[in-house]
C-alpha cells in the first residue's frame, strides 16, 4: 500500500452516528463507500513488547504487526491476513499478505494462529521478525468507511472498541477495559495531499489526538 498521512481524532462527546452525520455533512463530501464491518486484530510483538515501547517511547521509525480479519468471530476465520505497519515520522506504509484459512476451537487459539503464520508464503525478512513475535494483545471494533467526492481522502469511522484476551482464545478482557464508548474518526490522505489534508481536517469537528489502538489494548489488559 502506498505511503499515506493519518491522522486520528478522538469524539468523546458522540456516539458513532453522531460522528458520522458529522463526517456527511464535511464541505469535502465525504459518502460512504463500503459497508459497515466488525474488524477483529490481533498484534503479535517480542516477549519485551519492543514494539509497544518503541510507540510509547515516540521513536521516529517504529513498527506494528498484527493479523486481522473480518466478520463476526467464529471458530472457522475464512480470509484472515497479516499487516505490517511501519511509521516513519508522520508518514506511514503498511504491507498486507493474505493467510489461509484460521480454526479458532476453543482452546487453542494461538496456537493455530501461530500454524496459519508458518504455513503462510511470506518474505524472509518478514518470516524472521515474525520468529521473535508473539501474539501480545487483541481487540475488535465496527468501523464505518468514508471517502472524499474527489476519492482523494478516506475517513473512517471506529466505534464499540472492545480488547479482547489473547490466552488462550480471543474473547472479551476479564480485566481492565473491556468495552469502551470512545468514537475514533481516522483521516487518511497520500502524502502528496499533505496541504489539501490540513484544510480537510481543519473542517473535522473532533479533537485530534496521538491514540493507538494496540497501546490502549496492552495497557488495558495490564490493569
Amino acid at each position: 500500500m502506498p505511503a499515506r498521512y493519518e491522522r486520528k481524532f478522538v469524539a468523546t462527546e458522540l456516539t458513532g452516528e453522531g460522528a458520522v452525520s458529522l463526517v456527511k455533512q464535511h464541505p469535502a463530501l465525504f459518502r460512504e463507500a463500503y459497508p459497515p464491518r466488525l474488524v477483529t486484530s490481533v498484534y503479535l510483538d517480542t516477549p519485551s513488547l519492543s514494539d509497544y515501547h518503541a510507540h510509547v517511547g515516540g521513536a521516529g521509525r517504529r513498527s506494528k504487526t498484527r493479523v486481522r480479519w473480518y466478520g463476526a468471530q467464529r471458530e472457522v476465520i475464512e480470509a484472515p491476513f497479516l499487516e505490517r505497519k511501519v511509521k516513519a515520522g508522520p508518514v506511514g506504509d503498511k504491507e498486507s499478505f493474505a493467510l489461509g484459512r484460521l480454526c479458532l476451537p476453543s482452546l487453542y487459539g494461538t496456537h493455530a494462529l501461530r500454524r496459519s503464520l508458518e504455513s503462510a508464503d511470506l518474505p524472509g525478512l518478514l518470516r524472521a521478525a515474525l520468529a521473535l513475535r508473539q501474539p501480545s494483545a487483541a481487540n475488535r471494533y465496527r468501523r464505518r468507511y468514508f471517502e472524499s467526492a474527489d476519492r482523494r481522502f478516506r475517513i473512517t469511522v471506529d466505534e464499540a472498541f472492545e480488547v479482547l484476551r489473547v490466552q488462550p482464545v480471543f474473547r472479551p478482557a476479564e480485566r481492565g477495559l473491556r468495552s469502551s464508548r470512545l468514537v475514533i474518526v481516522e483521516l487518511k490522505f497520500a502524502p502528496a495531499d499533505a496541504e489539501d489534508g490540513a484544510d480537510i481536517a481543519a473542517h473535522l469537528p473532533f479533537r485530534l489526538a496521538q491514540f493507538s489502538k494496540y497501546l490502549a489494548s496492552i495497557e488495558a489488559a495490564a490493569v
